[in-house]
């Protein structure tokens, strides 16, 4: 990964202050046909336009942000490697969690896997087509601009000097805050504290951030995770 920056930390932070500012008015207006359509979509634009915007106007290559494919290979094995490792790991908690964590905290909701979803009545190809949708969705209009502006602007700008080795990556503080703008990124307008949890996938964004150097891996287990995270809510109801 180059040691060349996109941006002074000073004005990355600046720009994700605005930026959070714009999510959270964004949100108000998502229940308005059309409106919060428009709003979210400048929002995805904005995410990825202004990296590359910043680096146009210091003459820099969008490689520093991670925008590049000359390691593909690598990254997609590790890539792979990642899901395989943590996607049962995530999916046996998500089970737990939905369907036995309240008996002992009664607030956590009580769910059970819904039966239905592969009754006679399922059809295949809606199931495909719908699949299709929403991976090019969350590839192109979620995780392509997230990951743009949180690990290939912000976490670029303030990790100057990465202090911490974790598993073959350099990290620093750029990852802490990256995250943490992540995680309020979801929280604004929300105002649910349950939102803030896409802090802790969001360390894996960055560390696959630091250790490809690219952004391959880092988008595409982004969007791996928001449809498994789809595909379990659609196996279970609320306990009836």
């Amino acid at each position: 990964m180059t040691h060349e920056q996109p941006d002074l930390p000073r004005r990355a932070w600046t720009i994700t202050l605005f930026l959070l500012a714009a999510l959270g008015a964004s949100k108000t207006l998502g229940h308005i046909p059309l409106l919060g359509t428009l709003a979210f979509t400048l929002i995805a634009v904005g995410e990825l336009y202004i990296p590359i915007a910043r680096c146009d106007a210091q003459d820099k290559s969008i490689k520093i942000l991670g925008l590049h494919t000359s390691t593909w290979r690598k990254d997609m094995w590790i890539l792979l490697a990642m899901i395989v490792i943590t996607f049962p790991l995530y999916a046996a908690g998500f089970h737990f969690t939905v369907t036995k964590l309240h008996l002992w905290l009664p607030w956590v909701p009580h769910w059970e896997i819904n039966s239905r979803m592969l009754s006679e009545n399922f059809v295949w190809s809606a199931f495909l087509f719908h699949a299709t949708e929403r991976t090019f969705n969350h590839i192109l209009g979620v995780a392509l601009p997230e990951e743009t502006f949180f690990r290939g602007y912000l976490q670029s700008s303030v990790d100057n000097n990465p202090r911490w080795h974790i598993a073959g990556a350099h990290m620093g503080l750029g990852a802490i805050t990256a995250c943490a703008a992540f995680a309020l990124g979801h929280f604004m307008g929300e105002w649910n504290p349950l939102r803030l949890l896409p802090f802790f996938p969001g360390l894996l964004f960055a560390w696959l951030r630091a250790k490809t150097g690219s952004l391959i891996a880092p988008i595409g287990y982004h969007a791996a995770c928001n449809l498994l995270g789809e595909l379990l809510a659609s196996m279970y109801h609320p306990y009836a």
